[in-house]
């Protein structure tokens, strides 16, 4: 059985995992289109978490999470109406 990363973010995220790091779309301070469809983006972090992965980059897993905000309301729609269908 293949275990999928977001699987496990999302439980970590559902029991409160405090390592779980969310950094919001306001902490974007800059991006720019590229070379051979890839630009760049930077992002700030808590400087603690950033001196560890400096140290310790095998440490850690996980990216940029980001998703058009129509597609995700879409689906939370959808996710609100089987809870509340299996409520009833």
């Amino acid at each position: 059985m293949k275990i999928d990363t977001l699987e496990v973010m999302s439980r970590m995220s559902k029991k409160n995992n405090k390592e779980l790091k969310l950094s919001p779309l306001s902490n974007i301070k800059s991006m720019q289109s590229g070379k051979n469809g890839w630009g760049e983006a930077r992002i700030a972090l808590p400087n603690d978490l950033i001196i560890d992965y400096l140290i310790n980059p095998d440490h850690y897993i996980g990216g940029l999470l980001i998703c058009k905000k129509d597609e995700f309301q879409k689906e939370k729609e959808l996710l609100i109406s089987e809870v509340s269908d299996h409520e009833t």
